[in-house]
């Protein structure tokens, strides 16, 4: 496999700094700890799963899409994106912004694909109601 990905952490935003750091906003959980509570299932919401990882040969295109796991349909995708990581191999984060109407509750999937192969799935939750203060 020439990608792997290990973790993917869901938030509100993400900032690259100039030092390579990223800032992380509205932090939700990490996969498959994340429970998205939202007072409209019906409204678009734009979430940032920030997939990281591990490159061991190299990789030109991703996509990540979010799906119902119910019935596997799609509710989201980024479709084929293009990334240059110069030949480089080690580890990586990419971050991509969907933007998300959910539609119901539930539990739903999200999935990367690396050269379309699939290299990552993940779980999180989304109900109905306001955010959990605290």
């Amino acid at each position: 496999m020439s990608v792997s990905i290990q973790s993917c952490l869901v938030c509100d935003m993400i900032r690259p700094e100039l030092n390579g750091k990223l800032i992380i906003l509205g932090f939700l959980g990490v996969c498959p700890y994340v429970d998205i509570r939202l007072p409209r299932l019906d409204q678009p919401t734009p979430i940032t799963f920030l997939l990281s990882g591990h490159v061991d040969q190299a990789v030109t295109s991703f996509s990540v899409e979010v799906l119902y796991s119910k019935d596997k349909s799609v509710i989201a995708s980024t479709g084929q994106g293009q990334f240059d990581f110069a030949g480089n191999t080690g580890a990586i984060n990419i971050a991509p912004t969907l933007l998300l109407t959910f539609g119901r509750q539930g539990e739903f999937l999200v999935r990367c694909l690396a050269d379309g192969i699939e290299c990552y799935t993940g779980r999180l939750s989304v109900s109905h109601g306001e955010a959990a203060s605290g």
